[in-house]
């Protein structure tokens, strides 16, 4: 399947999608320290992300380049940063 139909998929499944797979908060701290830089490539809408902001990893950024995804996560997790892979990582 080529990207731009991947792109089309993510953008369209994008309000309804639910990712379920758990992420393991007890195995995190070992590996990573609460202030290092947590970045997340192929984000989705951040769900990860906000399970880690919940443990309080603040330091975290995450891209997706289904703009549609990242469009729902800004609106449902207003603090993270969450942009779209042809966004610039340094402003």
């Amino acid at each position: 399947m080529k990207v731009n139909n991947q792109k089309e998929y993510w953008n369209k499944v994008s309000p309804t999608k639910e990712f379920t797979t758990a992420l393991d908060l007890n195995l995190i701290p070992d590996f990573i320290k609460k202030d290092s830089l947590v970045v997340d490539y192929g984000c989705g809408y951040g769900r990860t992300l906000n399970e880690l902001h919940a443990q309080g990893y603040k330091n975290l950024l995450g891209f997706d380049f289904a703009s549609d995804m990242i469009e729902r996560g800004k609106s449902e997790f207003t603090f993270l940063d969450l942009r779209t892979s042809k966004d610039n990582i340094i402003d």
